[in-house]
C-alpha cells in the first residue's frame, strides 16, 4: 500500500499523481501546505516523480507521474491512508481516522 497519493490538477480534465510511499497523515499535509502551497510549487513536487518518503524520493526507476482524465479515477487508481489534492489554489488533504 502506499501511505499517500498527492495529486495536483495540471489542466482541465488533467490530474497528475505521484505516490508517497512510508509517510501519511498529519505530518504530510504540514509539509505539503509549508513547503509547496502553491499551484507552481504543487506541480514541481508532481514534476519530480514517486517518492519514497518526505525526504528521499523513489528509489526505483518508476514513472514520473500518474495522468489521469478525472479527480475520482485518480483518488482510486491506488489504496492509499491520506489523500492531497491542490485544485490550482490550495491543498486539501483527507486523513484516514486512523493516521497520526
Amino acid at each position: 500500500m502506499n501511505r499517500t497519493i498527492i495529486v495536483v490538477k495540471s489542466k482541465p480534465n488533467q490530474y497528475r499523481l505521484i505516490r508517497l510511499h512510508w509517510n501519511f497523515g498529519q505530518p504530510v499535509a504540514d509539509w505539503l501546505v509549508a513547503d509547496y502551497p502553491t499551484h507552481a510549487l504543487a506541480l514541481s513536487l508532481i514534476d519530480a516523480g514517486h517518492r519514497s518518503t518526505i525526504e528521499t524520493p523513489h528509489r526505483f526507476v518508476c514513472p514520473e507521474y500518474e495522468v489521469f482524465r478525472t479527480l475520482t479515477a485518480a483518488k482510486r487508481w491506488i489504496e492509499h491512508t491520506t489523500f492531497a489534492y491542490h485544485d490550482g489554489k490550495r491543498w486539501r488533504i483527507e486523513l484516514d481516522d486512523a493516521t497520526p
